[in-house]
């Protein structure tokens, strides 16, 4: 699919419902490929996390790297949770 966009990569937060999905299928009719991250919690919730740890800023860097790389170029529509396991609740 040719567009504006084409071969651009956009990562998103709230892709999943609202604003956030307008703008997900927005890029992604436009050519770009286009991901949700769900980075970050809240402390309360500190014994949900399977990884027992906080996560650091590059946990996040890392998986945004990894969506922007070529090697994640047949990725597309993903909603990747960043969260050390709290999801899995």
């Amino acid at each position: 699919m040719a567009g504006r966009l084409n071969g651009k990569i956009a990562l998103v937060t709230g892709a999943a419902s609202g604003i956030g999905r307008g703008c997900a299928l927005m890029f992604v009719r436009e050519g770009a490929r286009a991901m949700e991250m769900q980075p970050g919690f809240k402390q309360s919730i500190q014994d949900k996390i399977l990884l027992d740890r906080f996560g650091e800023p590059e946990d996040i860097a890392y998986a945004a790297v990894y969506l922007a790389s070529e090697e994640a170029s047949w990725v597309t529509g993903a909603d990747l949770c960043v969260d050390g396991g709290i999801t899995a609740w």
